[in-house]
């Protein structure tokens, strides 16, 4: 009796062998299926934060050099902050010294330069806009993006 038991345990381990085989396949698989579109998804979350610190990196620069930078001198410094090929600034900075404005609940509101911001009591600033932009080719097509993407960012700093 303990040898035929013996046998059938034997049998059935021979048996799931093959089973097991069959749920690895499935199961990496399955985590093919999930990994690469994360991994596609974060390469355009990555590039758009490329883009976003190329722009910061212009408006810094002229942040820094308030009264002698050129519009090209801030587009280099825009395609310097990234190994990004396709970086292009848009829109291209203004010359010097940018455009005067005030800042009302958060948001930039033109102003003409020399006077007082009424919600501050503060003179109105010179600001300069800066902006770039790069195309994100994903590798798997998605029915609810554009392919190629088109990311874009601007950022805008007091130059005084």
């Amino acid at each position: 009796m303990n040898l035929l038991l013996r046998d059938k345990a034997r049998r059935l381990a021979g048996a799931s062998a093959g089973s097991i085989s069959v749920e690895l396949a499935v199961t990496i698989t399955l985590l093919v299926i999930i990994a690469l579109p994360m991994v596609d998804l974060g390469m355009g979350a990555y590039t758009q934060m490329e883009v976003y610190n190329a722009a910061q990196a212009g408006a810094e620069y002229a942040a820094a050099n308030p009264t002698n930078w050129t519009t090209d001198a801030v587009s280099n410094a825009v395609k310097h902050a990234t190994s990004l090929s396709s970086i292009t600034v848009n829109p291209a900075p203004p010359s010097p010294p940018g455009s005067c404005g005030c800042v009302v609940n958060g948001q930039l509101a033109s102003a003409t330069c020399g006077s007082t911001c009424a919600s501050s009591s503060t003179a109105a600033g010179h600001y300069v806009t800066v902006g770039a932009q790069a195309t994100y080719q994903p590798l798997l097509d998605y029915p609810f993006l554009p392919s190629p993407m088109t990311l874009s960012s601007t950022a805008t700093v007091r130059t005084e």
